[in-house]
């Protein structure tokens, strides 16, 4: 046992006697005068420890003749951290400036204010310009067509509530995020002009067509190469397409020299996606409007909290 001012320290595994250890000097402090039962504050992890902790305390002021004193503990604080700040939120509600009467939220309440408060800062302009950007870094289920943003966001408010931060944390935490995540692919360097690519991928298409392999590689290559050409025309390439056109190619055997020649031209045009000054661009927005975001529907959720006396 290590000792700083009146501050005690216990280190021990499960089983080694904590709860008896604790039991014994708590009741020597009563019998000694040193602590008022009914000014006992103690928490524990489980309400049976609490439980266990209490019925000994008292066992221990009924052998050492203190039946006044076992009575006191009744208006003790022994519980769980979340019981004992409950009551004393409640005991001392006044002077917090809140309800007296504490709601504790059950996780399937706390999920669905935790959403109303993500619903109700959520404008439709952020989300459609969070949403473009989201596709473009492959932020969205391939199969679902479900965006991560809201689940990330949700991730971020529970984060936030567990650990004591507040809005302005998570809107730092942001900004130091998204330094730290563009850094990691180096320094921006100059744009690709998408529309040479486009008339490149345009000559790779007609060359390729007409070579007129029938194999399944080959034909959904240019299957691949309609959907990025449509998508340039839409403007909605996701830089996993880069990635992609990277790695795909038609069938090798039997390829007629136009068709080496289209393939070699996209090769050497392909923009360096990582040091894409846009793809930086996109990194840093989607990652600060997430956790500005955070940190609105944060500011949300404890007004709702408040409201409700939760």
């Amino acid at each position: 046992m290590a000792s700083m001012d009146n501050i005690k320290f216990r280190g021990a595994g499960a089983g080694a006697g904590k709860t008896y250890n604790i039991t014994q000097e708590v009741a020597g402090a009563i019998r000694k005068r040193l602590c008022r039962p009914s000014g006992l504050i103690a928490t524990t992890f489980t309400r049976k420890a609490a439980t266990e902790l209490r019925e000994k305390l008292r066992a221990g002021l009924y052998e050492a003749g203190m039946p006044a004193e076992a009575e006191q503990l009744g208006q003790a604080l022994i519980g769980t951290v979340h019981s004992v700040a409950e009551k004393l939120l409640s005991r001392f509600a006044l002077e917090a400036g809140i309800s007296p009467r504490i709601q504790i939220l059950d996780d399937e309440t706390a999920d669905d204010l935790l959403a109303h408060a993500l619903d109700s800062v959520c404008d439709l302009k952020t989300v459609e310009r969070l949403q473009s950007v989201a596709r473009r870094l492959a932020q969205q289920d391939s199969q679902t067509k479900e965006f991560s943003w809201r689940r990330q966001v949700g991730q971020l408010m529970e984060e936030a509530c567990a650990n004591g931060f507040s809005p302005d944390d998570l809107k730092r935490f942001g900004e130091e995020s998204t330094r730290e995540f563009t850094a990691f692919f180096g320094k921006p360097n100059k744009a690709v002009n998408f529309a040479d690519i486009q008339d490149l991928l345009k000559n790779a298409k007609t060359a390729v067509a007409a070579w007129g392999d029938d194999t399944k590689k080959t034909a959904g290559y240019l299957e691949f190469l309609n959907e990025l050409l449509q998508a340039l025309d839409n403007g909605t390439v996701a830089w996993g397409d880069w990635i992609k056109l990277e790695t795909s190619e038609p069938a090798k055997k039997g390829r007629t020299d136009q068709v080496d020649l289209a393939l070699d031209a996209i090769k050497r045009a392909l923009p360096n996606w990582e040091h894409h000054p846009q793809f930086h661009a996109d990194v840093a927005e989607y990652t600060t409007q997430v956790f500005q975001l955070a940190a609105d529907a944060l500011n949300e959720f404890r007004d709702l909290k408040e409201k409700r006396g939760a």
